[in-house]
């Protein structure tokens, strides 16, 4: 475990408000471990469904053996997320491979080696994990959803941070849960069925395993039934889809999908009006523009009202189709309406413009466009050869828009190399991942009045309102405070702010999310903006390191930024004085993390010049660094020191402080004398609980306080979770204080 301490605001960024940190007593334990597994987790995902399409020449013969293919083609599976995101699923752990084996098997076989043990044993149970059907229960804001298996009763906790608010209780979720720690995870989607579905869903598993148990096959669990005949679930997905069985709202609403999908299809069909093309072959040709308009023309006249469409008519659809051809209200945007920030931006999107056109609809086209814009603006990408990012945005269009486009293919045609295209285009679906959830979430990544209520954020803003100004009177400042008081903080937009505003901003919204990943990616672009943003290294420690060493490298340069942001004459001039201005506090945050991460690694000498040199920079102790400090003196045998520190802050009567201080009595006066059982039933006096938890007697919970009450359980589990070492590593320490309760 790492030990955190009394950061404000909580350098664990976990988006909750402050700690119990300035100027209170508090202890801030983080356990790494559940993190840690869900980060590899993810990183597994990853690899498997790459892995996936590795073994796409096996897509076309398990599609045939899939429910699914009732309902579709293979083209629709990979159009539409509901249905892709089952098939995918099916495919990896239920499809057998002509060895007897399941695709998931196989990729555990050939990763092994480079695994934790740990990982390993967590992987093994995925392969006996069923799909099933499971009714929401509740959602935990921030980490997941309680979801009841509605065939087993068995109630399971789903790892997804942004899961959606707007699911209702009692909706349907069918998917396959695979078992993480205290959690469990998906693959990469569900499905979510409304919850008046519920009894169909019921009746027609129960039907089926009926139907093999009057044959004389029996299941002892519904877990294994389902493992072994997962078919039964994926045709009731694909009759949910299609409304064959059910109407429902989401129904209704995918029914929209399905009519973009069977339109895409007619686009591409060659038609003989057309000379043998198709309307979307001729829609990236002008001198055939007289061509395309006879064709919809003969739309709307209902030409091909007569052809199998999947359901839809042509004529009735007409402003679909004009849309998918960009010749709708909205036309899509073209190179010259961007304004891109290098001429090499600019090439490389006509290069993609060019060899898009003809293969893809307008539309899409002006969708990559977009993408292409938005991610050189972000990320400002460099690179020499045109081509490598041009190609990565046409396999990102390719995965959503023409399935069975592999990414060989693609470097192929525009002459780069395939790994090339697999590494840019998962930056640029990161990109259009997070963008999507963070404007789910209802954070603006570069917003400059967000106005969340953190106390932090306000005083900087109002400082730096402060520095524009220049007051002839007390009165006049008085005046231009009660102002803002009355109106609030005047909205200052992205452009106007200097780079480290800009930046701190971000992180502010960073501290806001639940999600580590999405403040991660917030900090990495506060970086952009300014290298030297210390907090943006803070929470690279705390949600992007796997190992203390990783914590550590993030922290130190979190530390040198915050150097070079304030300069060496920042701090002779205002030595003493750190916390209170707060420009200083992402350097203090940055140091806190480094000094922890020092001592949880045996630097004790590290960790003890880092701490001291924060109490010179702020002796009010605004974070509780004393305590710290103390403990760390107490470990290292540095007795004067401490006897100083001790003198420095004699009036605090915090518990962290008086049972440190009974500790050191024991110590230098022995566990008889009058000083050192004195000390010890002060400390008691002030905290009775803590005792139980030095001694072992009771269990640190994997969960600390946010906040607690003087004398109460919280504190003394706060105190505990950072100060149980020194005292079990004290000779004799323990038997005294059982002796003493």
């Amino acid at each position: 475990m790492v030990k955190m301490g009394r950061n404000e605001p909580c350098p664990c960024g976990s988006g909750k408000k402050y700690k119990k940190c300035c100027g209170k007593n508090s202890g801030n334990v983080i356990y790494l471990s559940d993190t840690m597994l869900h980060r590899e987790v993810d990183s597994i995902r990853r690899q498997l469904v790459e892995f996936a399409e590795k073994n796409s020449d096996e897509f076309g013969t398990a599609f045939l053996e899939c429910p699914i293919s009732e309902y579709t083609d293979l083209d629709g599976i990979m159009q539409y997320e509901e249905l892709g995101n089952t098939f995918l699923d099916w495919f990896v752990f239920d499809y057998k491979l002509k060895d007897g084996s399941t695709l998931f098997a196989r990729f555990l076989e050939e990763n092994r080696e480079g695994l934790r043990e740990a990982l390993v044993e967590v992987l093994e149970r995925w392969k006996e994990a069923p799909i099933s059907a499971f009714e929401v229960v509740r959602v935990i804001l921030g980490k997941g959803a309680v979801l009841r298996d509605i065939f087993s009763g068995e109630e399971k906790r789903l790892y997804y941070p942004y899961y959606p608010e707007e699911i209702p209780h009692g909706a349907i979720q069918i998917c396959r849960l695979l078992p993480a720690g205290d959690w469990h995870e998906f693959l990469i989607g569900t499905y979510v069925a409304a919850p008046e579905d519920k009894e169909f869903i019921l009746e027609r598993v129960n039907e089926e395993r009926q139907a093999l148990a009057d044959l004389g096959i029996e299941y002892e669990s519904w877990g294994e039934f389902l493992k072994q005949h997962s078919e039964v679930l994926l045709e009731v997905i694909c009759q949910l889809f299609t409304g064959t069985e059910s109407e429902t709202e989401i129904g209704d609403s995918t029914k929209q999908l399905v009519k973009q999908f069977v339109a895409r299809k007619f686009l591409a069909t060659p038609l003989p009006e057309l000379g043998g093309r198709s309307p979307l072959e001729i829609s990236s040709h002008r001198e055939l523009e007289e061509k395309l308009e006879q064709f919809l023309a003969d739309v709307a006249r209902g030409r091909y009202d007569h052809e199998e469409l999947g359901g839809i008519t042509p004529s009735e659809n007409l402003e679909l189709i004009k849309l998918l051809l960009g010749l709708g209200k909205e036309k899509p945007r073209q190179v010259d309406d961007f304004t891109w920030q290098d001429d090499k931006y600019r090439e490389e999107a006509r290069l993609l413009v060019e060899k898009m056109k003809g293969e893809y609809l307008p539309l899409d086209i002006g969708r990559a466009l977009e993408i292409w814009h938005q991610y050189s603006s972000e990320e400002c990408p460099r690179f020499r050869k045109p081509g490598v990012w041009a190609a990565a945005v046409e396999y990102t269009l390719a995965s959503m828009y023409k399935p069975g486009v592999t990414q060989q293919q693609v470097a192929d045609k525009y002459g780069v190399s395939a790994n090339s295209v697999s590494k840019n285009s998962y930056k640029i679906e990161e990109m259009i991942y997070w963008e999507f959830h963070l404007d789910e979430a209802g954070i603006a990544p570069v917003s400059g009045g967000s106005g969340r209520p953190l106390v932090e954020r306000e005083t900087a803003r109002i400082q730096s309102l402060l520095e524009g100004q220049e007051f002839q009177s007390e009165e006049e400042l008085q005046r231009f405070l009660d102002e803002i008081n009355r109106g609030g903080l005047p909205e200052i937009p992205p452009e106007q702010m200097s780079p480290r505003r800009w930046a701190q901003e971000m992180i502010y919204d960073a501290w806001e999310i639940e999600d580590p990943q999405m403040r991660v990616r917030l900090a990495k672009k506060a970086l952009k903006v300014y290298p030297h943003c210390a907090d943006a290294y803070v929470i690279l420690a705390e949600d992007a390191a796997a190992t203390y060493g990783e914590a550590i490298k993030f922290y130190e340069k979190g530390v040198k930024a915050g150097e070079k942001s304030l300069g060496k004459e920042y701090f002779h001039s205002n030595k003493g004085y750190f916390w209170g201005l707060v420009e200083t506090r992402p350097y203090m945050r940055a140091k806190m993390g480094l000094a922890q991460c020092l001592w949880e690694v045996g630097d004790l000498e590290g960790a003890i010049r880092h701490f001291t040199e924060m109490l010179e920079l702020n002796p009010n102790d605004n974070q509780g660094v004393r305590y710290l400090l103390s403990t760390c003196l107490l470990e290292a045998g540095r007795y004067e020191e401490l006897e100083e520190l001790f003198r420095r802050y004699e009036e605090d009567i915090g518990v962290d402080w008086l049972y440190n201080l009974a500790l050191y009595q024991f110590i230098k006066k022995g566990k008889n004398s009058p000083e050192a059982a004195a000390a010890l039933k002060r400390a008691i006096k002030a905290n009775r609980h803590v005792p139980a938890y030095l001694m072992g007697i009771k269990e640190l919970p994997r969960e600390l306080p946010d906040y607690f009450t003087l004398g109460s359980e919280d504190e003394a589990v706060a105190y505990a979770a950072y100060a149980k070492k020194v005292w079990q590593k004290t000779i004799g320490a323990l038997e005294w204080l059982r002796s003493s309760i």
